[in-house]
């Protein structure tokens, strides 16, 4: 993934069905994938990538930025607002004081 070649990446990824194999790569390398598979209108792939980013490394940064960006996958692209509803609270929850907590609350409906 050194050279960005987005579609050979996609190829790659989309092979690897180990999970033990996927938590191997680095978390740079599953959110590039995942946001080249959106670009690619591959969201199954991109849902796939984002999920396995957040599990790599739960605690960093990336992980929430990750969850963000599979939230909108799921709001913007598959037309799963529950899902994506679901992530955004979980995100609220997990990661207080950081970007992805205050995106997240925007896209949260208010609290009645």
């Amino acid at each position: 993934m050194a050279g960005q070649d987005g579609a050979k990446a996609l190829s790659l990824y989309a092979g690897l069905e180990e999970p033990r194999v996927l938590k191997q790569l680095e978390l740079a390398h599953h959110l590039f994938v995942g946001q080249t598979a959106v670009t690619q209108g591959q969201y199954a792939l991109a849902v796939k990538a984002l999920e396995t980013a957040a599990d790599v490394a739960p605690d960093g940064s990336e992980a929430s930025r990750a969850l963000v960006l599979l939230a909108r996958v799921y709001a913007e692209r598959m037309k799963e607002p529950e899902r994506a509803r679901s992530i955004y609270q979980y995100v609220v929850h997990r990661y207080p004081d950081t970007d992805a907590l205050r995106f997240a609350r925007k896209h949260l409906p208010p609290a009645s």
